[in-house]
């Protein structure tokens, strides 16, 4: 069958669309720009912008089935819950009406339903009802947590068990009943395969909590004890109230929290009604044991990238502010080098200003290998002008030169995981 695929850049799209291929179909995969990795045979790109449907919606054309997999967890800008979830679905389905396709699969979520609560449940609903309405034959699958290699929750989830000591809202009693990407994908395949149509839950084999799943996670790291402490939900609303605030820059949402309280899970597998795939046990996928020493080194530095990353922010900002409140002890420090007395204030203010915007750029991670090098020119050259003009600054108890060295350690660290964490 030919299949127009959105969403196959995704951590969930991209296994539908491998799995698809392996099944014999060919895909048609919308994507925003030239995908630089190789596809795998039968793939064809579609290039377009999916909140714009005049980019692609021609491409419909000729094709079985479509399938849209796309989905955002935080709004950000240009990308709306409506715009994503609702405006641009509602378009895709009654042009894949127009077109004369077979079958449309709509990947929605669980809690997507008449209880939705959030603005990301809501706007999923919204396009799965209009759904309903056309009469192209339909399958809307709303799955729980799905798992696997490459899934960013799960990622999350490690990190956070490499942690000596873990706050969790809730005491991490949530309850959520994940499903394994390849269980999901098979169900894909075969609703694809067997003209499966309706709603149907997707849920995993087994109910587990959120601080069940870290411990499992802190076994696989070797770690003999997870301590974790629980955080009282007026501070999480607090910290969520400030993520809102912060245009969802922060670690959990008004929504996500909502999410959270409202668990993740179905009683019974409903999906074992609607399709023969054996989902598989969390235990038998993530081993209690087993990470290599290089896994069990990345997943706390993953975790600390933010916290170095805004440790160098203060460090620059406030050596600026610093100087410049006191900019009169700050020229007097710099008179030892020789600069003229009408050079002195102008390189200094300078200085602070090439440090302000320097900060600005960390906090935005923006070209971390070019700001690490920025920093070692900056800190290699202060610490040569000053080792040059006031030696015995080496010597001094507080170390005004010696603490250069393990911030140029901070530096090159926090450029490395920096750059990994953005691939």
């Amino acid at each position: 069958m030919r299949i127009f695929l959105t969403g196959g850049t995704g951590f969930i799209g991209s296994s539908i669309m491998r799995a698809l291929c392996h099944a014999g179909h060919s895909v048609t995969m919308l994507v925003r720009r030239d995908v630089p990795r190789e596809l795998p045979e039968g793939v064809v790109t579609c290039l377009g912008n999916f909140t714009d449907p005049y980019t692609w919606v021609h491409e419909l054309r000729d094709h079985d089935v479509v399938i849209n997999a796309v989905g955002i967890i935080r709004e950000r800008d240009g990308a709306s819950f409506k715009s994503v979830h609702r405006d641009a679905p509602i378009v895709l389905f009654t042009a894949a009406e127009k077109a004369g396709v077979q079958q449309i699969i709509q990947i929605s979520a669980m809690g997507a339903d008449d209880q939705a609560i959030t603005e990301y449940q809501r706007s999923k609903k919204e396009a799965d009802d209009m759904l309903q309405t056309i009469k192209v034959p339909s399958l809307v699958l709303r799955p729980s947590i799905v798992y696997g290699p490459g899934c960013e929750s799960m990622e999350l989830f490690t990190s956070l068990a490499a942690m000596p000591v873990i706050g969790l809202p809730f005491a991490g009693k949530t309850r959520l009943q994940p499903v394994h990407i390849d269980d999901f994908t098979a169900m894909v395949v075969e609703g694809v395969e067997q003209k499966v149509t309706g709603v149907v839950d997707i849920d995993g084999l087994q109910v587990v909590t959120l601080a069940e799943i870290l411990r499992n996670q802190a076994r696989w790291l070797s770690r003999k004890s997870l301590c974790i402490l629980p955080v009282p939900y007026i501070v999480i609303r607090l910290v969520a109230a400030f993520t809102d605030i912060c245009r969802n820059r922060g670690p959990i949402s008004s929504g996500e929290l909502h999410m959270l309280r409202q668990e993740n899970f179905r009683e019974g597998q409903q999906c074992t009604e609607a399709f023969s795939v054996a989902c598989q046990d969390l235990a038998t996928v993530y081993p209690t044991s087993g990470a290599s020493c290089s896994q069990r080194l990345w997943y706390p530095l993953r975790l600390y990238a933010p916290a170095m990353r805004w440790s160098l922010v203060f460090i620059w900002a406030y050596t600026a502010i610093v100087s410049m409140v006191g900019w009169q002890e700050s020229i007097a420090l710099l008179t030892p080098t020789g600069l003229t007395e009408s050079l002195l204030q102008p390189v200094l203010f300078a200085t602070c200003g090439v440090e302000i915007i320097l900060a600005f750029c960390i906090a935005c991670a923006w070209k971390p290998r070019f700001l690490a090098a920025i920093q070692f020119l900056l800190i290699l050259s202060f610490t040569s002008i000053l080792t040059a003009c006031s030696a015995e600054l080496w010597l001094h108890p507080f170390g005004p030169l010696s603490k250069n060295i393990p911030l140029l350690v901070l530096i090159a660290v926090w450029m490395q995981v920096e750059t990994i964490w953005k691939r």
